[in-house]
């Protein structure tokens, strides 16, 4: 990017991930700009509800930004409003760029859920994507869409698809965030943990690796990709949270839960980090220690 003393646009920077990189963006010299549907007291941050496009128009008249990070929506029970807060507010912010004759750098996270089951192999960016969740469904329908657009309006474009977020900070709605809840609630003594499926395979990143992935692109655009953020490495289920009641020096149980364990989900969903490491020079390796050490550190 050649106009870093022009502003970066975080849209959904009160969200995990938002939090996580306005932390990282902080003092590195980029003139950051935040926008959520919360206020914040923070200076620079902007409440706009970007599912209305007119709320999109005013925010990019407002503020011009030289690039704009896209992290607005993330999980909902309802259908109907998974597509509503994952679709629009992208779709919304890259016709309004075009609309106004500017051509900021966009970065869009998508998420590995587009993927669906992986089988054993280790998932390619180009992997023709089949997810099986309702959430994979409509982050697929962003990112579709929005690499569409881009193409259509001439806008530079990063798609990057997060595999499994860890973080302290996880909603006790994630399985990670589940388990954290319970074993502190047990506060070292036996804990029967009610969960999902414990066979599952999930490849991790710390949320701080996604920050870095996306702090890295504003320094090195690399319009025109699709980039995965993960280790490369499978996990099972049951052997995080092993290492997790370890670290919290629990003695622990599984117990499932009916109504988790219903919940369509992929058996194996692992990441290539090959182009990651190519592109950007990144590597993310974890192990279920590592992860159980974020998870309580």
């Amino acid at each position: 990017m050649t106009r870093m003393t022009a502003a970066v646009l975080v849209a959904g920077s009160t969200g995990l991930l938002g939090r996580e990189l306005v932390d990282r963006l902080a003092g590195s010299g980029v003139a950051l700009v935040t926008a959520s549907r919360a206020p914040t007291g923070a200076a620079g941050h902007h409440v706009a509800d970007l599912t209305a496009p007119g709320a999109a128009q005013a925010l990019l008249a407002a503020v011009q930004p030289a690039a704009v990070v896209v992290l607005a929506g993330g999980a909902a029970a309802d259908a109907a409003e998974l597509y509503r807060t994952n679709v629009l507010p992208t779709l919304h912010l890259l016709e309004a760029a075009a609309a106004a004759g500017l051509e900021p750098y966009f970065v869009v996270l998508g998420s590995a859920a587009e993927y669906g089951e992986g089988g054993d192999l280790l998932l390619r960016e180009d992997h023709p994507p089949a997810p099986v969740s309702e959430y994979g469904r409509a982050k697929l329908a962003q990112t579709v869409l929005a690499r569409a657009v881009a193409e259509r309006r001439n806008l530079p474009l990063t798609i990057l698809r997060p595999f499994n977020i860890v973080s302290p900070h996880l909603s006790p709605a994630t399985a990670l965030g589940n388990w954290r809840r319970q074993l502190l609630a047990a506060k070292g003594g036996s804990c029967e943990v009610r969960g999902g499926k414990l066979d599952q395979i999930r490849d991790f990143v710390p949320a701080a690796a996604v920050a870095e992935t996306v702090a890295r692109l504003l320094r090195q655009p690399r319009p025109g990709l699709t980039l995965n953020v993960c280790s490369g490495i499978g996990l099972e289920l049951r052997d995080v949270l092993s290492a997790m009641a370890r670290r919290a020096g629990c003695a622990v149980s599984a117990a499932a839960d009916a109504a988790l364990s219903e919940i369509p989900a992929a058996r194996r969903v692992v990441g290539d980090p090959q182009l990651l490491g190519e592109t950007l020079g990144l590597g993310f390796p974890m192990d279920a220690e590592a992860v159980a050490g974020q998870m309580l550190a």
